[in-house]
C-alpha cells in the first residue's frame, strides 16, 4: 500500500483528528486599505505571499482552511485554499442590485460552510426600505443558487455561527438570533441570552458552534462595575428547547491592561478561534486572543481592526513542503473536518 493510499482512508483521518486535536492558529487574514493582510502569530514568516492576494478586495469569511474573497474586478467570489493556492469561482448569485457596492455594509454578511471538497456559500442581507431579509445559498456542486426571504435585519460585523446544517447570525436589532436551516432552506429567529439584573448586552457579541456538543456559544463584553466577558451556552442539537446557561465569566483588568472603563473604550468581542473556542478581543491598544481555559492573553496585532480579522487554523507548518505533495482534499480535511456539513451525496466521515 502506497503512502498516499494510507492517509486517505478515513479512518486514518480520524484517527489523526483525535490523536491531534483543533488545528493551530496560525493567523489572521486582515482587512486594510483595500488590500488583504495576513497577519502570522507564529514567529515564522507568513506562509503565503502576497503576491497571491493582488486580485481580491475583500475578506468576507475564512473556515475549515478556505478563504471567501471578493474578486477585485468582478462581482465574482472565490473560494481560495492558502496552502495549495487552489480558487473556485463563486459566481455572482443573483444578488439585489447595488448589493456589491455595499459588501462592507452592516447589511450583509457571507459564510463559506465546507469540510473539504464540495462547499456551499451562504448570503445574507437586508434591504432596510422594504426591511426584508434575504439569504442565497450556492452549492458547488449543483452550481446553484438558492433564495430564502425573511423580515429582519442582520449585523454582518459577526462571523456566523455553524452547528450540523444551521447556521446562525445575530440580528441588528441585537435581541433576536436568525437560524438559517441550509437542508430545508428556512429561517426563524430566537432570543438571545439576558443578563437579567447585570445589565443589557453590549453592541457586540459572537455566536461560535460547537459541533461536539451540539451547542451554540455567545460571548459579550459588558460593564458592571467593572468589565468582564460573559460566555453562554445553548443546546440547538438534535433540538434546541433548553434555555441559555451562562458559562463563563471572566474579570478582563487582570489580563488586559490597560482597560479604559468608559463606555466608548470597553473591549469587544470580535469573534471566536474555530474549533478551539479562543476568544477575539479587540481595544484601543490592539487585538487579543484569550484563552478561555487558562485565562491566558496574547496580542496579536497593533492597533484597531476597522474591517474583517479572519482567524486561520491549519496543521501545516511554515517553512516545510511535504503538504504540497498530499491530495487536495486531505489538505482541507486536515484543517478541520469535524464540521462535516452539506456534503450531498457524500457518505459522512
Amino acid at each position: 500500500m502506497s503512502f498516499y493510499t494510507a492517509v486517505s482512508y478515513r479512518a486514518f483521518r480520524r484517527r489523526y483528528r483525535r490523536f491531534h486535536g483543533a488545528p493551530p492558529l496560525l493567523g489572521f487574514f486582515h482587512d486594510f486599505d483595500d488590500n488583504i493582510r495576513f497577519v502570522p502569530t507564529m514567529t515564522a514568516a507568513s506562509p503565503f505571499r502576497q503576491l497571491a492576494l493582488d486580485w481580491a478586495s475583500w475578506a468576507h469569511d475564512c473556515r475549515h482552511g478556505r478563504l471567501l474573497l471578493q474578486h477585485k474586478d468582478s462581482s465574482d467570489f472565490i473560494v481560495w485554499d492558502p496552502i495549495t493556492d487552489a480558487r473556485e469561482v463563486v459566481p455572482d448569485p443573483g444578488l439585489p442590485s447595488g448589493i456589491h457596492e455595499k459588501l462592507s455594509c452592516d447589511s450583509f454578511c457571507v459564510v463559506v460552510v465546507c469540510s473539504g471538497g464540495p462547499f456551499r456559500v451562504v448570503f445574507v442581507g437586508s434591504d432596510y426600505c422594504l426591511g426584508d431579509t434575504w439569504a442565497y445559498i450556492y452549492s458547488s456542486e449543483t452550481r446553484a443558487p438558492t433564495r430564502v426571504p425573511h423580515y429582519e435585519y442582520v449585523q454582518s460585523e459577526q462571523r456566523a455561527a455553524l452547528v450540523g446544517d444551521e447556521a446562525y447570525f445575530m440580528l441588528s436589532t441585537r435581541n433576536r438570533i436568525l437560524k438559517l436551516h441550509l437542508g430545508e432552506h428556512h429561517l426563524s429567529t430566537f432570543e438571545p441570552p439576558s443578563l437579567d439584573d447585570e445589565g443589557l448586552i453590549r453592541d457586540y457579541c459572537a455566536l461560535m458552534g460547537s459541533e461536539e456538543s451540539g451547542s451554540l456559544l455567545l460571548a459579550s463584553i459588558v460593564k458592571v462595575s467593572s468589565s468582564s466577558l460573559y460566555m453562554w451556552s445553548k443546546k440547538v442539537r438534535p433540538v434546541h428547547h433548553e434555555g441559555w446557561v451562562r458559562c463563563r465569566r471572566i474579570q478582563l483588568e487582570s489580563i488586559i491592561v490597560p482597560i479604559d472603563n468608559s463606555a466608548s473604550r470597553l473591549p469587544i468581542v470580535i469573534g471566536f478561534v474555530e474549533g478551539v473556542g479562543d476568544v477575539i478581543i479587540t481595544t484601543k491598544s490592539g487585538i487579543f486572543v484569550l484563552e478561555v481555559k487558562s485565562e491566558r492573553v496574547r496580542k496579536v496585532f497593533e492597533g484597531v481592526s476597522l474591517g474583517a480579522f479572519l482567524p486561520f487554523t491549519s496543521f501545516y507548518t511554515p517553512g516545510t513542503v511535504v503538504l504540497d505533495l498530499l491530495p487536495y482534499n486531505l489538505f482541507c480535511l486536515y484543517i478541520n473536518i469535524s464540521d462535516n456539513l452539506f456534503l450531498t451525496g457524500q457518505e459522512e466521515i
